[in-house]
C-alpha cells in the first residue's frame, strides 16, 4: 500500500493478492503442577500432535487436559490431535484429582479380665490389647473423619468432605458398659486434642482423621465400709468389708460370763 504504479498504455492492468499463512501457538498451564510440556507453534487451523510430557503435583494424580481451566471445556490426553488457532494461542490446562491413601491405624481397647483380691471378691481389671481398626475408604476426591468407640457401642457413622473443609462433630454418644462417655480426642490414651458434640474440626488434606470415644468408670458410692481394689481410675473400685466386728465379739464374750458368775453365786446361796 502507498506505493507508485505506472497504468498501461491501453487496456486493464490486474495485481494480485499474496497471503503469507500466520503463525499461532498452543501452551499449557500446569495450574499449581510443574515440568509442563513446551509450548507448540504452527500454521493457523492446522492440527498438531498433544504432548505426552505430564506434569506433577504433590498430594495430586494427572489425568489429563482440557480448553477450561475448571474441567467443564473440551478434553485432551498425551498424542491427542489438536486444531490451532485461526490467530493467536491456546491453553490447554492441567486436570487434578487429590491422591486418597488407606492406612490402617492401631487403637487402644480395653479388655475386662478378672483379678482375684484377699476379700475372695472377683472384681474386673483393664488390660490394653492393641487392635487393627478397619481400614476407611473414602470416595476419591475426598477425606473423612470416622469415630472409633474403643470398645463401646453406637458411634457415628463416619463422615466425608473436601480437602481441609470443616465439619461440626456428631452429637451422637456411644455407650459402654460400666462407663461414662467424656467426648472425642484425636488419640487413643486421651493425649491429643479433645473434641465435643457441635465442636468444628478441620479435615486433613489427604487421607482420614480418628477420633477416640474416652470413657470414665462408673465407681459405687454405697454407705458400707469400703475397700479399695485397683481398677481402670485412680480412685479404683470400692467392695463392702466382710467379717464380724472386734467390739461385737468382745460384747458376746462379756455377757456370757457375767451369766456363768450369777449362776455359781446363785448355787451358793442355795
Amino acid at each position: 500500500g502507498g506505493s507508485t504504479y505506472t497504468l498501461p498504455n491501453s487496456g486493464t492492468d490486474t495485481l494480485y493478492a499474496q497471503w503469507q499463512i500466520n503463525t499461532v501457538g498452543l501452551t499449557y498451564d500446569p495450574r499449581e503442577g510443574s515440568g509442563e510440556p513446551d509450548d507448540q507453534t504452527g500454521n493457523a487451523a492446522s492440527d498438531v500432535t498433544v504432548s505426552t510430557t505430564e506434569p506433577t503435583r504433590d498430594g495430586h494424580t494427572f489425568t489429563g487436559w482440557n480448553t477450561v481451566a475448571d474441567g467443564t471445556g473440551t478434553t485432551y490426553t498425551g498424542g491427542s490431535t489438536y486444531t490451532l488457532p485461526n490467530s493467536g494461542t491456546d491453553t490447554l490446562y492441567a486436570q487434578w484429582i487429590p491422591v486418597t491413601t488407606e492406612t490402617t491405624v492401631p487403637t487402644e481397647t480395653t479388655v475386662p479380665t478378672e483379678t482375684s483380691v484377699p476379700t475372695e471378691t472377683t472384681v474386673p481389671t483393664e488390660t490394653t490389647v492393641p487392635t487393627e481398626t478397619t481400614v476407611t475408604t473414602v470416595p476419591s476426591g475426598s477425606v473423612g473423619l470416622v469415630y472409633d468407640a474403643q470398645g463401646g457401642t453406637g458411634a457415628p457413622g463416619d463422615e466425608t468432605g473436601n480437602a481441609s473443609s470443616d465439619v461440626t462433630v456428631s452429637s451422637t454418644e456411644p455407650t459402654r458398659e460400666g462407663y461414662t462417655f467424656v467426648g472425642w480426642n484425636t488419640e487413643p490414651d486421651g493425649s491429643g486434642t479433645t473434641y465435643t458434640a457441635e465442636d468444628i474440626l478441620t479435615l486433613p488434606l489427604t487421607g482420614v482423621t480418628r477420633l477416640y470415644a474416652m470413657w470414665k468408670p462408673v465407681t459405687d458410692t454405697g454407705s458400707s465400709t469400703q475397700t479399695t481394689v485397683p481398677g481402670s481410675s485412680g480412685t479404683g473400685q470400692q467392695l463392702p468389708s466382710t467379717g464380724t466386728s472386734n467390739t461385737t465379739e468382745l460384747f458376746t464374750l462379756a455377757a456370757a460370763i457375767g451369766a456363768l458368775l450369777a449362776l455359781t453365786l446363785r448355787r451358793r446361796t442355795t
